[in-house]
Parts: structure tokens; C-alpha cells; sequence
């Protein structure tokens, strides 16, 4: 599923506010790992290959995978979105708010051996911040850093030149090894193929469109993992990835609506532990107001487009029920999220009555709706070959025409379409935001200032601004809170973007892993995760040299 190259980050209430996440990180108790004999292999399938395994330059999914697993991070979430420590054992915020102090973990060593220190948290930030490095998904996360100050080894200051809210989940960025990469150009460096890190899992191979292999870090500085290696294997089509499910060929899968289902009707259906959870991937329509199009710098013609959109009937009809409309970019329980705010019906009489005040007449001769004697027509910017997008344009295409307005589908290789989407080039674009955990990721879509850039809709609103500053100002949750909620109330208005759904994964795994978790996060994307994953030694498939066991 595609993303987009921006990261748009929401914040759950109970880890706000840095006093609030200092506790978090004073009282996270231990984790109670279970008895038995260590043992098995986990094989995650993946789409593609990542980009790179530098893991503050690469900007996918897939890497952001490995990097988890082989890296570690100051400070990290767990499953319920609440602030842990990581590489950091605690930490405090200084009385006027501008400073954070880490403490870091002793005797943590990089997999080569070499001791983490202090020093490599101030390299991984002078290296975000090299524009030669490219770290373009992580630069903005640190453009309010004064100076980062390392007194001792185990001790990182950050200075930051006024309170910034976003500032501690920042450091949810892996280090680097200072020792590694001092030393090596970033382009040609080998290490963006074979990383080295402090993390639970070591990098063992990489073969290019096949798979890459981690091995289980035995001198890990928490518990080390049960499960003794990972193979992300790459399997691009879902057809294929479903038979290799079916197959034993990999452990687990998200799977297409219909395949989920008649997975639970197999007679061997209890092979598989079937989940479904709500994700925090927001699929959306990019209206261009930067006049190119005059039509979609009005916002009431943006209001009528998204009343025109069934999208509840589209979820129920085409995704079987995998998702929920969305109302605002905050979902629920996260930080700004108004449970008021509905979002806006499908309305197709009050759209046409907006269209027509907005001097968009049907021509009753050539049934498209006119003004000024220009028809509207426009092209809808999709990634080709991903099947959500495929669908939606389809439906959206005849929704449109029932209204009167002509809708050309623009299908694009992904990095073609970011690329003509990035500068502009386009009249309305489809996409996913994979939502984090900060609401400050707003900032880059919607403030006036990222035009051009990241704020590829040129929406400009002088309130939102103020309002977005503001915000990133504010460490009172609740004070936070009502900021957000009430940029949602103007974004509902203005409609910049048509807010389409969150969408749900249909999940299947092995049922012969325990302690299986779930969250708005996935599987993965949270701490710890699949660390504590365990199979009885009963019921292992893979032995220590990767012979298959009768099952």
C-alpha cells in the first residue's frame, strides 16, 4: 500500500506533555517474558525492496521495518501509544520548557562491539541535519534544535530555541553508529546495505529482490527475543502473497477484504489467528488551489466534491467493511480528535445547490456542469497498480458524472506521481497519510509557509496558521487538545483535502506464535512488539539450521 513521502504524525492524550511522558518513562515497569525453550523463525513478507538500510536517509515502510528491529531509538511507543524508554532510561524537561536532558543506558554496546555513547546521539543529529545526507522525512523534526550539548557519555542535552511540543517524539529516530559512518561517504557508504546497530536483531544478508535475513542479538542490552531469526521475504503481488500463506511460505499477511474472509471459511482455518484492527493510514484527495485549476481554489466547490463521495457505501460495498469514515486527520483517542465533528454526509441535492451558487450550471444539452463557458473536467492523479486506488477512482469517476462533472484518471508509477504531485503538477491527487504520533505533522500540509513544498494544495488560511504556531508552542495536553480540535472545525469548512477513511488491515498470522499484539501501530511499529513473541517447542517449524520440522 502506498504512502505518502510526508510522515503526519497524531499524539494520544495520555502521552502528552513532557512532565506527562517523563512519568511514562520513570514507571515503565519491566517486561514479564514468558518461560520455554527459545526457538523458531518469523518470515514477514514485504512488497519491495527497502530503498536503502541507512535508516535516517530511507524513506519506506520496509526500512523503517528492519530499522526497529536492528536499531534502537532514545524513546519509542508502546501498543497503547504511550511514551517508553528506549536507549534513554528517563529523562527531565528544564523549568522554562526549552530543554531535554537523557540519561542514557550504560553498557550498551554496537553489534561490532564498539560502547554507545552520547556522542553518537549528537552525530545522528548533526547528520539529519546535513543537507549532503538528504534526511529529508527527519530534517523538519529537528529545525527548532538550538544545540545539543553531550556533558559526559551517558548524558544528552538537547536545547531547543523555544518550547517545542514535537520535540521528545523526534527522538523516536534511530541512532546511528558514529564510528561507522565518520568515516564514509553517504552515497557510497556499505553500510546503507548492511547496517550495524544496538538493537534486539543483527543484520545478516541482503539478497536483492529476494529477501533480507536478521539474526537475533544474543548481547542485546534488554531480554533478547525468542524467536531466532527474521526473513523479510519479497513477495510483490498479493495473489501471490495469499497462496504463500495458504503455503506455509511466509508467517503472516495483510490480506485483501475477500481473502480475509474466505481464509476463516477453510476447513484448516484454525492454522491462522485472523485479526482485524484500525490503523492510522488516512487515505485522502489532494485538491490543487494554487489556481492552475480555478475550480478547486473555491472551497465551496471542495465542500460539493466531498458531498458527492458515498463513502460509507463505498467501504461497505468494495472494502467489506475495512475502514471508518473519517471526520477530521485526528482519529479517534488521539490528541484533537472531536467527537462532535461528523463528518460531512453523502449529500449529492445540497452539492449540486452549492455548485450552482458557485456559477457550475448543468448545461442541459450537453448534461456537464459550465461556467464561463468552460466545462468542468479534470484529471484525478493515482498510483497505478495499487488496488485501492484503482477502485475508489472508478467509483469517484461515476459518482462525478451522475453530477454532472467529467473525471480523467491520471495513472502514475509511484515515484513519478510523487514527483509530479511534490511540485504541483496536478489538479487532484489520491493518497494515504500514515498518521504518527503528533499532531504537529499538520504543520507541514497546512501552514502557509511549507507553499511550496510539503503543503502541496497551496491551502492558505491566516487562522489555521496562527493556530498550527501556536500549537507547537503548547505542552498542556488539554490546553493542546482544544487547539486541534479547533483547527479540525476549520479544515471542515475549508476542505483543502477530502478526508476519505481510515482504513482497517485484515490481518492473518501462524496461530503457532503467542503473545500476538495489535495496535493503531500494526504489528511492528511499536515497542516491543514482536520481541515478546514466543513458540512453544512443540510447535516450532524451523530448527536452529533452518530444517523444517514435521508439524
Amino acid at each position: 500500500m502506498a504512502s505518502s513521502s510526508f510522515r503526519f504524525r497524531a499524539v494520544s492524550p495520555v502521552s502528552l506533555g513532557w512532565i506527562v511522558l517523563l512519568a511514562a518513562a520513570l514507571h515503565c515497569a519491566p517486561v514479564e517474558r514468558p518461560s520455554g525453550n527459545v526457538g523458531d523463525w518469523l518470515v514477514i513478507p514485504i512488497p519491495k525492496d527497502p530503498g536503502s538500510l541507512n535508516f535516517i536517509t530511507a524513506r519506506d515502510r520496509m526500512s523503517k521495518q528492519v530499522a526497529r528491529l536492528v536499531a534502537d531509538s532514545l524513546v519509542d511507543h508502546n501498543e497503547k501509544m504511550e511514551m517508553v524508554p528506549r536507549l534513554a532510561t528517563s529523562w527531565e524537561v528544564s523549568e522554562d520548557q526549552t530543554t531535554i536532558t537523557f540519561h542514557l543506558r550504560e553498557g550498551v554496546r554496537w553489534h561490532d562491539g564498539a560502547p554507545f555513547t552520547a556522542d553518537d546521539v549528537l552525530f545522528t543529529y548533526e547528520k539529519i541535519i546535513d543537507p549532503a545526507w538528504g534526511a529529508v522525512s527527519k530534517i523538519s523534526q529537528f529545525k527548532e534544535v538550538k544545540r545539543i550539548e553531550t556533558p559526559d557519555p551517558l548524558t544528552v542535552r538537547v536545547i531547543y530555541r523555544t518550547p517545542y511540543a514535537p520535540g521528545l517524539l523526534a527522538w523516536e529516530t534511530p541512532i546511528i553508529p558514529k564510528h561507522i559512518f565518520e568515516n564514509e561517504e553517504i552515497g557510497t557508504s556499505p553500510h546503507n546495505r548492511s547496517p550495524i546497530g544496538t538493537g534486539p536483531y543483527r543484520f545478516q544478508s541482503w539478497k536483492t529482490a529476494q529477501e533480507i535475513v536478521l539474526v537475533a542479538n544474543s548481547d542485546y542490552w534488554g531480554d533478547p527475543p525468542d524467536i531466532q531469526r527474521i526473513v523479510f521475504k519479497v513477495i510483490p503481488s498479493k495473489n501471490t502473497l495469499y497462496r504463500s500463506l495458504l503455503a506455509g511460505e511466509v508467517d503472516l499477511a495483510t490480506l485483501r477484504p475477500e481473502d480475509w474472509n474466505a481464509l476463516g471459511k477453510r476447513p484448516d482455518a484454525d492454522r491462522f489467528r485472523l485479526l482485524k484492527y484500525s490503523t492510522l493510514q488516512l487515505a485522502q484527495i489532494a485538491w490543487n488551489g494554487d489556481g492552475s485549476f480555478p475550480a478547486f481554489s473555491d472551497p465551496r466547490v471542495r465542500r460539493a466534491m466531498t458531498l458527492l463521495i458515498d463513502r460509507q457505501t463505498y467501504l461497505e460495498k468494495v472494502r467489506l467493511g475495512f475502514g471508518e469514515v473519517a471526520s477530521s486527520l485526528f482519529p479517534a483517542n488521539m490528541l484533537g480528535h472531536d467527537p462532535d465533528l461528523a463528518p460531512l454526509p453523502f449529500d449529492p441535492g445540497e452539492a449540486e445547490t452549492i455548485l450552482d451558487e458557485a456559477g457550475w450550471r448543468i448545461d442541459p444539452d450537453r448534461g456537464l456542469r459550465i461556467k464561463d463557458g468552460t466545462p468542468f473536467r479534470f484529471q484525478l492523479t493515482t498510483v497505478s497498480g495499487i488496488e485501492w486506488q484503482e477502485t475508489f477512482a472508478a467509483f469517484l469517476q461515476e459518482s462525478l458524472r451522475k453530477a454532472g462533472i467529467r473525471m480523467e484518471i491520471r495513472r502514475m508509477e509511484w515515484n513519478s506521481f510523487l514527483s509530479t504531485r511534490d511540485r504541483g503538477h496536478y489538479q487532484a491527487a489520491l493518497g494515504i497519510w500514515t498518521l504518527d504520533l503528533d499532531p504537529d505533522g499538520a504543520y507541514q500540509v497546512l501552514h502557509s509557509s511549507m507553499v511550496p513544498g510539503s503543503n502541496i494544495v497551496s491551502y492558505r488560511n491566516p487562522e489555521v496558521d496562527r493556530l498550527l504556531e501556536k500549537g507547537r508552542r503548547e505542552l498542556n495536553a488539554p490546553n493542546r487538545d482544544r487547539i486541534y480540535r479547533e483547527i479540525g472545525v476549520l479544515l471542515a469548512a475549508d476542505q483543502p483535502y477530502t478526508l476519505l477513511f481510515f482504513f482497517a488491515a485484515p490481518l492473518a498470522i501462524d496461530a503457532r506464535f503467542e503473545n500476538v499484539k495489535v495496535s493503531p501501530l500494526g504489528l511492528f511499529l511499536w515497542y516491543p512488539a514482536n520481541l515478546e513473541w514466543r513458540v512453544p517447542e512443540q510447535k516450532q517449524k524451523y530448527g536452529p539450521a533452518g530444517i523444517i520440522h514435521g508439524r
